[in-house]
């Protein structure tokens, strides 16, 4: 007895209909993963830094950069991402990049005492600046990306902590 064979119309169409019975199920099992994911991340617990603290992150800049002071603001904006990007998320950490030759932005200078391209981290609680840290230190760092980054992701998680009562 002779095996019933298959034409190569019958083939053809068998695998296309194969082909697209697995990409819609690829599909659906990657639109259910991506939606756990979601309801996972946004079913974490809340951070575990105060909720009536968070930090606001200024880099001052002027309208020509050199290249050592986009280094640091590409590295600390990095370090700041890669470090709390949940904090970010939720408000509780704040980043800015300011033009110190606006007008509007000038006040900067004299409230944080700036005299140059830098980092400054501005503790806030209930609504109140508390605290500053100009972090100049960190030029003393440009040359090690790693230091520099774990050098601002310290300074961050500090005034994010109660370790600093200020």
């Amino acid at each position: 007895m002779k095996a019933p064979t298959m034409s190569k119309k019958s083939l053809v169409r068998t695998v296309l209909l194969l082909f697209v019975a697995i990409s819609i199920a690829v599909l659906v099992v990657q639109e259910f993963h991506a939606r756990h994911v979601e309801q996972v991340t946004a079913a974490q617990p809340p951070t575990k830094f105060p909720r009536n603290t968070r930090v606001v992150a200024y880099f001052f800049h002027a309208n020509r950069r050199c290249a050592p002071c986009v280094q640091y603001e590409d590295t600390a904006r990095e370090a700041i991402e890669e470090a709390f990007p949940n904090e970010l998320r939720q408000g509780v950490v704040e980043w800015k990049s300011i033009n110190l030759a606006s007008p509007e932005n000038r006040h900067f200078a004299t409230e944080y005492q700036l005299y140059s391209r830098t980092l400054v981290l501005v503790k806030v609680r209930n609504g109140q600046q508390v605290a500053y840290n100009n972090l100049m230190a960190g030029w003393e760092l440009i040359e090690n990306r790693a230091a520099l980054k774990k050098f601002i992701q310290a300074a961050v998680s500090d005034y994010l902590s109660e370790k600093q009562h200020g």
